[in-house]
C-alpha cells in the first residue's frame, strides 16, 4: 500500500485528504475435492492481482478534558475504485471420462465501494490509551461492517 497525505491542522481540529493506492495480489494453490465420487472437483491453481486506489478524507481533532485525559474523535470518508473485478478458476470433474474438457467458474465483485469509519480514542494520561472504531464498506451487492476495541496499559 502507498499512502499520500496532507495535514491541514487547525488548532484543536484537523482535516487530512489522503489517497490510498493498493495492490493485491492472491495465489491459490490447486485443490481436489474428496468424498463425491466421479463429482469430485478438482480445480486448478492460479494467481491474480488487482489495483485499486481509495481517494478519502478525515475529520477529527483533540478534545483536552483538562484532567490529564484527551479525548480523540474522528471520522473517515472514501470511494475505492478497482481496475478489474473479475475472477476465474479453471475445474474439470474428476470422474468425467477421457477428452471431457475442463471448464471455466468465472465471478466479479463491486468495483466502487463506498468506505466510512468512525471512532473515538480516550488517552487517559501517560498510562494508558482506549479506542472504539466503526468500519464500514459498502457496494451496491456487498456490506462489510467491522468494530474494533482496542486498549494499551504502559506499565
Amino acid at each position: 500500500m502507498f499512502r499520500a497525505a496532507y495535514l491541514m491542522d487547525r488548532g484543536p481540529w484537523y482535516a487530512k485528504p489522503f489517497v490510498d493506492v493498493n495492490v493485491t495480489h492472491i495465489d491459490r494453490d490447486s485443490v481436489r475435492e474428496t468424498g463425491g465420487g466421479a463429482a469430485n472437483l478438482s480445480v486448478a491453481g492460479g494467481s491474480e492481482t488487482f489495483f485499486s486506489v481509495t481517494p478519502s478524507l478525515e475529520i477529527g481533532g483533540d478534545i483536552d478534558r483538562g484532567d490529564g485525559r484527551i479525548v480523540r474523535p474522528f471520522v473517515r470518508a472514501g470511494v475505492t475504485f478497482y481496475d478489474d473485478t473479475d475472477q476465474a478458476l479453471t475445474a474439470s470433474f474428476a470422474g468425467a471420462p477421457a477428452g471431457v474438457s475442463s471448464f471455466l467458474i468465472t465471478t466479479d465483485f463491486d468495483d466502487i465501494f463506498a468506505d466510512v469509519e468512525a471512532g473515538v480514542t480516550l488517552f487517559d494520561g501517560d498510562h494508558a490509551t482506549y479506542s472504539v472504531t466503526y468500519e464500514g464498506r459498502l457496494s451496491e451487492d456487498t456490506q462489510q461492517h467491522s468494530f474494533f476495541i482496542k486498549g494499551t496499559k504502559k506499565f
